[in-house]
């Protein structure tokens, strides 16, 4: 029997498997935890390198300082057998709070393959292998929930996220309506308790061009870097790996290489890139993404920590929803421009594209509690 409660309800349906056509995994720069270090200063010192961000670590040199880890010859990890252990867990993501939530790195585009093992049979290998290091790290996390809910109920600002979800849930298609999002966005910003079924009759007015702008700006913001390192990589379907920098002027796109060279293939400004329109199957495909965002303990994290971060002046629901709303139009935002440089229909092949695309952002967001 489990020693803690651990929820994999966004696994279902999903399956597997590896290839050493991809490497995106191997694009993350591993940290190496205290008891790998020996082993890596052994075998590997050339190429261990020390890191002074988020905090003091070791961690695994890249390619030329930007491209993939020194270790992977031929889209091959050259020490497999004794790969770092956050290496060992892509594309699985332990968020712990106040559970264990097991969630699916979606930028794996194996997760997409029929074949493989299921992700809930992995999961449970993973979760039985790391069962101590997860229990410690509960003790602290429980402890920091705790806090955050007095916090929130001494500021008026205190929903459960059990009832957040549920309105989500009922009113799940109408996360696909720009309208809806832009009247979400708009009364998120307002003083008085988001409750979904209200906007059903509430008289709310947005602007297109306004909401357009908004989901440029939180599409360019992430891809706003002069390092490649701290830019969103896209692995398409021919597995080459894709990197859009924004600038002042506009997003380029470039290709990165095997030996760490960046290639450029393409620019648009980002007013040349408008939303787009989405077919019926398109609709489909974005609803089951945010069904899956709003199943993830990580997205409710994030809420969270923006409330804290905010000084207990929003109401979590405010932050949840409008949270959600930007999520869905950044995601949108990026369809579209994928769209111009790829040629991708708004049906379920582009946003599915999209997603890929998107989803090691989202699950790389600041939240209250911790990954492991």
């Amino acid at each position: 029997m489990s020693r803690f409660e651990t929820v994999m309800d966004t696994l279902k349906g999903w399956r597997y498997d590896c290839t050493d056509r991809c490497g995106l995994c191997c694009l993350c720069q591993p940290e190496i935890l205290p008891e790998e270090a020996v082993f890596f200063r052994r075998n590997h010192s050339k190429h261990v390198v020390r890191k002074t961000t988020p905090h003091k670590h070791l961690a695994l040199a890249l390619k030329k300082g930007r491209g993939s880890c020194a270790l992977l010859q031929d889209r091959r990890c050259s020490s497999y057998e004794q790969r770092p252990h956050f290496c060992s867990m892509f594309p699985f993501h332990f968020h712990v709070g106040e559970r264990l939530s097991v969630e699916l790195d979606l930028s794996c585009r194996m997760v997409w393959d029929p074949a493989g093992i299921t992700a809930e049979e992995e999961a449970t290998r993973l979760v039985a292998l790391n069962e101590d290091r997860v229990a410690t790290t509960l003790r602290q996390s429980k402890r920091v929930y705790q806090e955050f809910r007095a916090n929130c109920e001494a500021a008026g600002v205190w929903a459960e996220p059990e009832s957040l979800r549920e309105q989500v849930r009922g009113r799940i298609e109408r996360f696909k309506d720009l309208g809806f999002l832009g009247q979400l966005m708009l009364a998120a910003n307002d003083d008085i308790e988001v409750i979904l079924e209200s906007l059903d009759s509430r008289e709310l007015d947005y602007d297109a061009d306004e909401m357009e702008e908004a989901a440029r700006e939180a599409a360019l913001a992430s891809m706003d870097s002069e390092d490649p390192v701290n830019v969103p990589v896209y692995c398409a379907p021919d597995w080459s790996w894709n990197l859009y920098m924004s600038s002042s002027k506009g997003v380029e796109w470039k290709v990165l290489d095997d030996e760490g060279d960046l290639h450029h293939r393409g620019f648009v400004s980002g007013e040349q890139v408008g939303l787009l329109p989405l077919t019926p199957d398109g609709e489909e495909e974005l609803l089951r993404y945010v069904s899956i965002l709003n199943g993830r303990d990580s997205v409710m994290g994030n809420a969270c920590q923006l409330v804290d971060m905010y000084g207990y002046a929003d109401h979590l629901s405010n932050v949840y929803f409008g949270m959600l709303a930007v999520t869905i139009i950044d995601l949108l935002w990026r369809a579209s421009m994928l769209s111009h440089f790829h040629g991708y229909a708004m049906d379920r092949e582009g946003i599915r594209e999209a997603i890929i695309f998107y989803d090691m952002d989202r699950l790389d967001a600041p939240t209250i509690g911790a990954f492991i």
